[in-house]
């Protein structure tokens, strides 16, 4: 595990409050999604469906 306290204080670590993290949580799944949405419809466009 990366030791992000490096670059990243730990004064920022203390002052998150589980609604910043489930917000955070919330975002990367939203991307994660949409990211997906864009390659499944790029895929579709290279290759005909197969059924």
């Amino acid at each position: 595990m990366a030791d992000y306290t490096t670059f990243i204080p730990k004064e920022l670590f203390s002052e998150l409050t589980g609604l910043q993290i489930i917000l955070a949580i919330v975002i990367i799944l939203i991307l994660i999604f949409i990211g997906y949405r864009i390659y499944e419809t790029s895929n579709k466009k290279r290759k005909p469906e197969s059924f």
